[in-house]
């Protein structure tokens, strides 16, 4: 049950940080459908 309520929650603060963008456009990691090789280069 744990585990579900952390997925939610987790989704939900995630559309909420892209929504108001809070987080810079170049910010990769650990971001939904996002990936960190641009980082690497």
């Amino acid at each position: 049950l744990s585990k579900l309520v952390e997925g939610m929650i987790n989704e939900l603060m995630s559309e909420y940080i892209d929504k108001n963008n809070f987080l810079h456009e170049a910010q990769h990691r650990f971001r939904k459908d996002r990936s960190y090789e641009p980082d690497l280069l």
